[in-house]
């Protein structure tokens, strides 16, 4: 007997045995399959007992299926997953009813019935898909049963009761209190801040590191794991949240029912809210992360300077850290600070959690104007005379400083973040508003178009239809049409096989509806599903044959306990998401032919059901692929090719409107448009990257017999370099908007004069170099995503290589001479040279990212132009027209101006609208007051457009 549980313990000779943590769901779903299957154990004793014939309740191994499928790991998932099998089903149900009653029984009847109820329920996108394979697959049980002579008002009665009968069953085992989504959002979230403050704490401690650029690089490695911890259990937390939710919805059932409206709680807890907030920190350590690596780069650049010892270490623009150490804790103390507020923001909800929250706030902004002062005497003995430096180490100091600024600003954004998540109520002033948005504020509203109401979603066709406001989808309707008719032919052909097509329709109806709606998806799901029922039918014909008896004598009760341990085995397969429909699929096979087998079967009959079972599912997976490679095809790879196209597009997209957003507008209303315009790009092309990872997978699946082997890998460099342009260009829009913002923000008087002129001063100078390198970027980004959309490289996309680097450079070189410009002008006695930290540190940290940006999007490039030429050769060649002018080489830049006019959009950002169309003469002096039109051009605007 063992001393120890086995359960997660190292046994002395070599095996795997999976961890205690993960063994409740697989023993939840084993009790509640067990419990589900009792239904068919009850329906051949107590049933009869009581005179009721064969046809009440006609399926009952139906809720054994049901209770597998809605176990989940959470109470709220399985809520989730309970409601949307119970509707699919009673639709299906109802839905094949009503056409039975007009159509009849015939086997062309029911053949036509389920293929408009699957054509009705797939073509909607607002239905989740597991109410479409309940809907779908309902209709199918349903009206096969009643082509088999079943009762017809107990078939459309019958099938949802045993829907509801084993939700019910998995919502009885769900209730154990470990169960709680809620509780499992406070236990991620605790997870996701622990890593954070790691994470934080490696930070700060390599930022201040000064003896060892080794032991700073070590650091800078647990940085990054401990950020690459954190949002794995982000994403998690994220589902808890979506499970959470549901479960919510219940409680507030019960409370509408049993308690007064006033003891009522339907709010999100704290960590639920605070999950935005995390996600910010998160970015901003991926900042800091950044800075760590430029200072690591910048070190490695002054060894091959620095020809003397360690004395040099005092040269003036040294690549280390802006502090010596940490004076007076000030880094510390806002750590410090920072770690509590990460930790109040998820804590339980209490009665002083106001005045808690204000604390923490008010301690945040006392930590952060100390932080302020020691960057203001780091910044002055900075600008203090020194002997002169060479260029080369003025170059490597200005790296330097952008690195240094850009650890601060992600420091300082972050603590930013959780002050505002804490006091919320606390803004800057309202500002201006422009003569345009004035107007409209004042103008009567004009009423708008088309259906009202709360069940209006312009991407759920149902609402649409309800609202008479629908337009046929012709994708969606093809994709209908295609899968429906696989059910139709599968069922023709398994009835003419078998005198019965119920299995080969089940399989298409749940393989088709799949989320896939690619071959290779389709592909995928069917051999996972063909692996699940061989070994789920293979055990159910194993156990029949061993156990052999009556389904209500003992030997029944014993195989219904073997088949409850093995849903428990197979859960385990749930637990990985590349075999979770295999383990689904094996467990309810199990249960369906074991209790299908009539009693008293011989072991050859019992062979021949479980062979019929993997017969008809297999004729039902090999119909569905065939139609979907032969009719109308939409393969994975193509499709994920479209998809990085899409993704490119949006980077693009989003880097536009990230340099346009915030900055250059005295206008709050077009300031705030800006800026949700820009948070909106941002979360599009999150939605693009989503959409392109999920279909690299089902990519890599599909067969490629006649075609080339899919690039996987340059496609998750596309995903990879695409991410880390997301994250760079969230860290911009922060500067810019710090930039725009900061004064108010932390109330700083540095500085004299018009803070709007204090930008267009500091921001002039480089504006043309940055105009140039977004003119770069849109150009490499654009002809890389049209490059993916045609599917064919262009040499003359080679062209657009050199762009970016030679933009960067110009860039780069520009910033240095400007800010050797402000510091000599300093030093001769002009005071406001000294501009405030809230427009430096922003500004250089802008600087630093915008050479991050221009490596990120050039990887990119390159990974999607060896994607295309791993497919197919390039085409084109010196013949071929550009596809965009760029500017010749021979060009000189001048020192404030750039290369643009007013029919350009692409616009400087220290204008009075970047990008934000103007009137009148492009004088980048000037305030302006026109409005942020989000990139709406005239007829001659867009032919003038680059």
């Amino acid at each position: 007997m063992l001393d120890k549980p086995l359960f997660g313990q190292q046994l002395p000779f070599k095996t795997s045995i999976p961890p205690a943590r993960l063994v409740p769901w697989p023993v939840r779903a084993g009790l509640s399959a067990g419990l589900a299957s009792l239904l068919s154990l009850l329906k051949k004793t107590l049933f009869k007992d009581v005179g009721w014939d064969d046809n009440v309740l006609p399926v009952p191994v139906f809720a054994t299926v049901v209770a597998i499928v809605c176990t989940a790991k959470t109470r709220g998932g399985t809520y989730m997953n309970c409601w949307h099998v119970i509707n699919g089903t009673i639709a299906g149900a109802l839905g094949s009813a009503l056409f039975l009653a007009l159509l009849g029984d015939s086997v062309a009847a029911v053949i036509v019935t389920n293929s408009l109820i699957g054509a009705g329920v797939l073509y909607p996108r607002g239905i989740p898909v597991l109410a479409q394979k309940f809907a779908f697959g309902g209709s199918t049980i349903c009206v096969w049963g009643v082509y088999e002579n079943l009762d017809f008002r107990w078939q459309t009665l019958g099938v949802p009761l045993s829907a509801a009968l084993g939700a019910l069953a998995a919502v009885l085992v769900a209730l154990a209190p470990e169960t709680s989504a809620i509780r499992s959002v406070k236990r991620e979230a605790d997870k996701v801040v622990d890593f954070l403050e790691e994470a934080l704490d490696d930070a700060v401690t390599a930022y201040a590191w000064r003896s060892d650029p080794s032991q700073r690089e070590m650091l800078r490695a647990r940085v990054t794991n401990s950020i690459t911890q954190a949002e794995a259990h982000l994403s998690k937390l994220k589902e808890a949240a979506r499970d959470a939710r549901w479960e919510r919805k219940v409680l507030i059932g019960f409370d509408m029912l049993t308690k007064p409206e006033k003891d009522r709680k339907s709010h999100k807890s704290k960590a639920e809210e605070f999950i935005p907030v995390l996600v910010e920190v998160s970015m901003s350590l991926k900042g800091m992360e950044l800075a760590l690596e430029g200072l690591n780069a910048v070190q490695v650049d002054r060894w091959h300077l620095l020809e003397g010892d360690a004395a040099d270490e005092r040269v003036k623009g040294r690549p280390a850290p802006m502090f010596d150490g940490d004076p007076e804790g000030s880094l510390a103390a806002v750590k410090d600070v920072a770690v509590q507020a990460m930790r109040d923001g998820i804590k339980p909800r209490r009665r002083d959690d106001e005045n808690n929250s204000g604390q923490v706030a008010a301690d945040l902004r006392e930590s952060l104007a100390r932080l302020d002062d020691v960057i203001t005497e780091e910044r002055k003995r900075h600008y203090a005379p020194s002997q002169a430096a060479s260029d080369a180490r003025e170059t490597v100091a200005r790296k330097a400083l952008q690195a240094n600024h850009l650890w601060i600003f992600a420091f300082q954004n972050l603590a930013e973040k959780l002050r505002a998540h804490h006091e919320p109520t606390w803004a800057s002033s309202p500002g201006d508003t422009c003569q345009t948005c004035a107007l409209a504020e004042t103008s009567p509203a004009k009423p708008k178009k088309g259906p009202k109401g709360p069940m209006v979603d312009p991407r759920d066709e149902i609402s649409a239809l309800f609202n008479c406001n629908f337009r046929a989808n012709s994708d969606q309707v093809l994709y209908a049409m295609k899968l429906s008719a696989a059910c139709a032919i599968a069922a023709i052909v398994g009835w003419i096989v078998s005198e019965n097509g119920s299995w080969a329709a089940l399989a298409v109806s749940m393989v088709g509806t799949r989320e896939s709606r690619a071959v290779g998806g389709s592909f995928n799901a069917a051999l996972l599903r063909m692996q699940g029922t061989i070994f789920g039918a293979m055990f159910a014909y194993t156990i029949m044959s061993c156990v052999q008896g009556e389904h209500e004598s003992l030997a029944g009760g014993a195989r219904l306990i073997l088949l409850a341990v093995f849903n428990f085995l197979c859960t385990f397969l749930r637990l990985n998401a590349d075999y979770s429909y295999a383990g689904v699929v094996a467990a309810f096979t199990a249960y369906v032919v074991a209790l299908g087998i009539p009693d008293g079967a011989s072991t050859t009959e019992a062979r021949a059901y479980a062979h019929l079972r993997i017969e008809q599912n297999l004729l039902g997976i090999v119909i569905l692929v065939v139609i979907e490679v032969v009719l109308l095809p939409t393969f994975a790879h193509d499709a994920a090719r479209r998809a990085a196209s899409e993704a490119t597009a949006a980077a693009e997209h989003a880097a536009e409107v990230v340099y346009d957003a915030t900055v250059g507008t005295d206008c709050i209303t077009c300031r705030d448009r800006a800026a949700k315009d820009a948070g909106g790009a941002l979360d599009d092309l999150r939605e693009k990257l989503a959409t392109l990872n999920t279909l690299l997978v089902q990519a890599a699946a599909e067969p490629h017999l006649w075609s080339p082997k899919f690039p996987l890998e340059p496609y998750q460099r596309i995903a990879t370099e695409t991410e880390s342009v997301r994250r760079v260009l969230g860290l911009m829009r922060a500067a810019l908007t710090a930039m725009a913002h900061g004064g108010d923000r932390r109330g700083t008087t540095e500085g004299s004069g018009d803070p709007r002129r204090m930008i267009r001063e500091l921001l002039s100078p480089t504006d043309g170099f940055v105009t140039d390198l977004r003119r770069a970027v849109k150009q490499r980004l654009g002809r890389a995503s049209h490059d993916l959309a045609e599917g064919e490289g262009h040499w003359e996309t080679k062209k657009a290589a050199a762009s970016i680097a030679r933009a960067q450079a110009s860039l780069h070189r520009a910033f240095i001479l400007h800010t050797l410009e402000i510091r000599v002008r300093y030093q001769a006695g002009e005071e406001d040279m000294f501009l405030p930290n809230h427009l430096m540190v922003p500004w250089h940290a802008f600087m630093s990212c915008t050479a991050v940006l221009a490596l990120n999007v050039e990887n990119l490039s390159q990974a999607s132009w060896e994607a295309l030429l791993a497919v197919k050769p390039p085409v084109g060649g010196d013949e071929e027209e550009d596809w965009e002018d760029e500017p010749e080489d021979d060009e000189l830049y001048s020192g404030g101006g750039g290369k643009y006019d007013d029919d350009d959009d692409v616009r400087p950002i220290s204008a009075s609208q970047p990008s934000f169309k103007r009137s009148g003469s492009g004088n980048s002096g000037r305030s302006g007051d026109a409005p942020y039109t989000n990139g709406v051009k005239s007829p001659e605007q867009s032919l003038g457009r680059l």
